[in-house]
């Protein structure tokens, strides 16, 4: 193995040298092999010179990134969970004979696809690229559907058919670590969400409320921040980003209006960042239900009816990672 010395041209492409004594820090070697592999030709994968630049310019995964996991790190030893859903009790039906695991984003937290045999013939992959249809029910998904015409048919008559199992916890299952785990995926969507806004954007905010279509739109007037002091709705640490409320249009079906109603918007409430609107044109007409001249006055906008059907959708998925939260994190008991 090569090792660096100091002031050497590409030091950063060699291992680090150092004396080891006793009493001495330990030298993770894990995170030196994440700095190496994080360099421009290592992180875009090996390439070939010309043979398969096709396929590689196809590829999904256009950069790699590496992380180091510290010894004390955090694992939820104690998240015991059982799948459900497979279906059949007999021969070859645990998880066990299923060798193509599939965590499909689409599919929200807890839900899993499965299949015994993983097939990656152009048509079962042109199958799994299909994209996700709202409103529609997860096993009536396009991707997800039984492909008769798989190369491979005649052989596995089946057998790689998809079914969509869902992850529970088991009775072992510590309750702590169980909404740890949930707070862990949230906080990745939240950050997710977070990069998405832009000032003068448009977001969709789920909300309990039955008066709306079970979100608010809004107007973001800020950048996303960290919340630094505990209140009564929101607490500190959280991400948060400030916005206007638009108002829904009377008599007229997802259309709205600005105002200048502000609010602080709890982004792991957030289920869409970047909200495109559609504004009055020839093919996307204000009902004449509606008062059209104050609407018009107020830039009424919409929201197509395929994208309120992905919100809803997002809602749904979001409601799964629900939790009791409990801003007070004080001990009673003295």
């Amino acid at each position: 193995m090569r090792t660096s010395v100091a002031g050497e041209a590409n030091e950063d492409r060699n291992i680090k040298s150092h004396s080891v004594e006793e009493g001495s820090a330990v030298l993770i070697v894990a995170e030196e092999a994440a700095q190496l592999c994080q360099i421009d030709a290592c992180a875009e994968g090996a390439k070939s010179n010309r043979k398969h630049q096709k396929r590689e310019q196809a590829s999904t995964v256009k950069q790699r990134h590496y992380h180091v996991r510290l010894p004390d790190a955090k694992l939820h030893d104690a998240l015991q969970m059982k799948l459900v859903g497979l279906g059949s009790t007999g021969k070859r039906s645990g998880i066990l004979s299923h060798y193509h695991l599939h965590a499909d984003p689409d599919l929200g937290a807890s839900k899993i696809a499965l299949r015994l045999i993983p097939c990656g013939c152009n048509s079962c992959e042109e199958l799994r690229r299909k994209e996700w249809i709202p409103g529609v029910a997860t096993e009536e998904q396009p991707r997800f559907l039984q492909n008769r015409s798989c190369k491979y048919w005649p052989i596995f008559e089946g057998a790689n058919d998809w079914k969509i199992a869902k992850l529970e916890p088991s009775q072992n299952c510590d309750e702590l670590n169980f909404v740890a785990a949930r707070q862990e995926v949230l906080l990745s969507v939240t950050s997710n969400m977070a990069e998405s806004i832009s000032v003068g954007g448009f977001g969709a905010v789920m909300t309990e409320d039955e008066s709306t279509n079970g979100y608010y739109v809004v107007k973001w007037t800020d950048t996303p921040f960290t919340y630094q002091e505990d209140s009564d709705e929101i607490p500190a640490g959280d991400l948060v980003c400030r916005a206007e409320y638009l108002n829904p249009v009377g008599r007229a079906r997802l259309w709205y209006t600005a105002s200048h109603d502000n609010v602080l918007v709890r982004l792991n409430h957030a289920v869409d960042g970047d909200l495109k609107l559609e504004v009055e044109s020839g093919t996307c007409k204000l009902p004449r239900t509606c008062n059209i001249a104050e609407a018009r006055g107020l830039g009424a906008k919409r929201i197509s009816d395929l994208l309120h059907e992905r919100i809803l959708d997002e809602v749904n998925r979001r409601d799964a990672l629900a939790f009791e939260e409990d801003f007070d994190e004080s001990d009673d008991t003295d």
